[in-house]
């Protein structure tokens, strides 16, 4: 009797378990329920379709099981919760601004201090080494093919007021791609910390619209290009936890979401597609969800390929390498050449043909314009040896 009371009180148990499942996954889609969705691994393609299809099977499966785990949020809030508190107290008596809160999807450290989130590279130097020189004699041979710039907004460990940058001396490594790189290069200009608070979230790594538009006067100058004085406004409605947060789950700072006024006098194709339901919508998501990525919603401009077509055969065409940084941004810069295209390889199937690419679309300049770790390392697999063929 007492057997089958314990194995009628486990299957209960085991039941509500799953029952509460596709609960928690409603809960999450409908905002209620707190999903930190960094978390959710991705599938990494291969050439093996039913390779991949057995991989999207497996790790859809582990994704699920894991983040829609009951009370899963609630356990790592409240773990993530005492160890900020520890650390905090423990860093702080070593009189140690930076304590770790945890690792992002790309296994990079998170620290923080009472005013932002910053990443920190722990690659191993060997890698590092090895990566920077491949990149350096890519972007060579990029700048040998046609006039190219390159543009960094650095994130905190790259500039030299830094504190943290000691575990792997980025300033080292940046410093050499720049002196070892052809290409015309800008930065977005930091000098103490209360700068860069003024131009970069404080959850997340991207600038905001203030570092954004600065970056983008910079470019036009880089590029001996005119700009134009723009109007920036707070998007109301939106409280913003980047992805810092997310993977930490760390509730202690938010950040406001902040847009510029631009004129919209050109064509934009997506994907060679005119179809736009989805392309920068810059709508507001109402949500519960504190980890709503508002960022990408807002911008999103998730796609291998976009073109902005001012129909100014006056003017000359634009090729943009770029990722999330360019968002914010890139149409300002289309307004003052022909064509611009923006190409993203993180999203691209295939390889692109530089040469036949520049010489099919009259391309007279490439701007590069992708978050520095992944110029200096390719530290995100972006693959630009392989997926760009020179």
């Amino acid at each position: 009797m007492n057997n089958k009371k314990l194995v009628i009180t486990f299957l209960v148990i085991i039941g509500m378990v799953l029952f509460s499942y596709p609960i928690t996954f409603i809960l999450s889609k409908k905002g209620f329920v707190n999903i930190a969705f960094d978390n959710f691994k991705v599938v990494e393609k291969t050439d093996n379709k039913v390779l991949d299809l057995i991989n999207r099977a497996k790790i859809g499966i582990e994704n699920r099981v894991t983040n829609y785990f009951p009370f899963y949020y609630s356990i790592n809030r409240f773990n993530a919760s005492i160890n900020d508190k520890l650390d905090k107290t423990l860093y702080n008596s070593l009189n140690i601004d930076y304590y770790p809160v945890g690792v992002d999807s790309q296994n990079e450290v998170i620290l923080k201090d009472n005013d932002h989130f910053i990443l920190i590279n722990v690659s191993k130097k060997e890698d590092l080494d090895k990566r920077l020189n491949e990149q350096i004699n890519f972007f060579n041979e990029v700048s040998s093919i046609c006039n190219t710039y390159i543009y960094f907004a650095n994130r905190y460990e790259f500039y030299p007021f830094s504190k943290v940058n000691n575990i792997n001396d980025m300033v080292r490594y940046y410093n050499k791609f720049k002196s070892s790189v052809n290409a015309k290069i800008g930065e977005l200009k930091v000098s103490n910390k209360e700068e860069y608070l003024k131009y970069f979230f404080k959850t997340d790594h991207h600038y905001n619209m203030y570092g954004a538009y600065a970056s983008y006067k910079d470019i036009m100058t880089l590029m001996n290009r005119p700009y134009k004085e723009r109007n920036i406004f707070k998007v109301d409605g939106i409280t913003y936890m980047g992805s810092m947060a997310k993977s930490s789950y760390n509730t202690s700072l938010t950040d406001n979401l902040y847009d510029i006024e631009y004129s919209k006098n050109y064509n934009i194709y997506v994907d060679d597609s005119s179809d736009l339901k989805l392309y920068k919508e810059h709508k507001i998501k109402n949500t519960n969800n504190k980890f709503y990525d508002h960022f990408v919603a807002y911008f999103n401009g998730m796609y291998s390929k976009v073109l902005y077509d001012t129909g100014n055969t006056t003017k000359t065409n634009l090729l943009i390498l770029g990722d999330s940084f360019t968002w914010q941004i890139d149409n300002l810069i289309a307004e003052e050449y022909n064509k611009t295209y923006i190409i993203n390889i993180k999203y691209m199937n295939g390889t692109l043909d530089l040469k036949e690419f520049i010489k099919e679309n009259n391309i007279s300049d490439i701007l590069v314009l992708y978050e520095t770790n992944a110029v200096l390392f390719d530290q995100y697999n972006y693959n630009f040896n392989t997926k760009i063929k020179r």
